[in-house]
């Protein structure tokens, strides 16, 4: 595997290029979802749960980039592919993708989901009606793109972002939602993103992470008693000045547990949308390499089984990070 740099230290691997900004267009790309339902695992149980925030490896990407719990005092999720419900396999993007129902290999039962890659970026929707606390339904999205920059370069901040909405019944109600990868240029060394999270609990617990963040939670103006939610995580990396024709590679997983919420991704067109980003103080990465700033639409008849005729094991394993 190629030596990991952090995004700040990516401008050594470019030399002499213009300040000029232009722009970036997508070449296409390959990925999978899978949906799933899990039991909680907590090591050392029944003692707490771990304060830190845990994933665990992915099979299609070759990165530790599924969450598993948020930390902070949330449980742990398992989700191995015993627990996988459905998957699209490998597939190429835009797709459509949806599922209603199941009962995972620990007897967890699914909700349902609907997930709509773009390509560039995810919209989701994801519910689950068990009760709170005991299982989660999730679903996990990752993606391969590549990225050219196109005549005059770019100059400009490379990120990726996380936007979520929805609803936690009760104080027991969890939704989390996360987004972890990375970039090479031209075949370089790997470039971690800002790895973004939005945990928000029925019962005020709230964890974060990102190089910005805003949320709403009602529950934390109620005595812990569920209520809306929304939530915005920036990733704004670091300035990168790109010659003309650079390619970038990008790897990115998104893992959404609801629990037993329902859980969407909030579109970038959206009033709140806006609204949390102010409230972070901060701006969109000049060109997103990955984000759930789309909406995921209810499905059209017919649409929950586009893939069904072909569905394969997406491959997700329990590994520890490389």
């Amino acid at each position: 595997m190629n030596k990991t740099f952090f995004l700040a230290s990516a401008t050594a691997l470019l030399a002499g290029v213009s300040t000029a900004s232009a722009g970036i267009i997508w070449n296409g790309g390959t990925g999978g979802t899978s949906y799933g339902a899990t039991q909680y695992v907590c090591p050392g149980a029944p003692g707490p749960c771990s304060g830190a925030r845990q994933y665990i490896g992915n099979n299609f990407t070759g990165l530790g980039d599924i969450l598993s719990s948020p930390g902070g005092g949330y449980q742990v999720a398992n989700p191995v592919l015993g627990n996988n419900i459905a998957s699209t396999g490998i597939v190429n993007a835009p797709y459509l993708f949806g599922w209603n129902g199941g009962v995972s290999g620990d007897g967890s039962a699914f909700g349902s989901g609907n997930t709509r890659n773009n390509g560039t970026s995810v919209g989701f929707a994801l519910t689950d009606s068990a009760p709170g606390g005991g299982t989660a339904s999730y679903m996990i999205t990752s993606m391969i793109n590549t990225f050219t920059v196109t005549a005059g370069g770019f100059a400009g901040n490379i990120g990726d972002y996380l936007s979520i909405a929805g609803t936690n019944n009760f104080g027991n109600d969890a939704s989390v939602a996360s987004l972890r990868g990375g970039f090479t240029i031209n075949g370089g060394g790997f470039i971690a993103l800002p790895d973004l999270m939005l945990a928000l609990g029925g019962g005020c617990n709230n964890q974060t992470a990102g190089t910005a963040v805003a949320f709403r939670n009602a529950a934390c103006g109620n005595g812990g008693n569920g209520g809306r939610f929304s939530g915005l995580a920036l990733g704004n990396g670091g300035f990168l000045n790109l010659l003309q024709g650079a390619v970038l590679n990008v790897v990115t997983t998104i893992t959404v547990y609801a629990d037993p919420s329902s859980i969407d991704s909030l579109a970038s067109d959206d009033p709140l949308f806006a609204s949390l980003l102010a409230q972070t103080g901060s701006t969109l990465p000049d060109f997103s390499l990955g984000d759930s700033g789309s909406l995921a639409p209810a499905p059209e008849p017919g649409t929950w089984a586009i893939l069904g005729g072909s569905l394969l094991a997406m491959g997700i394993a329990l590994r520890k990070r490389a």
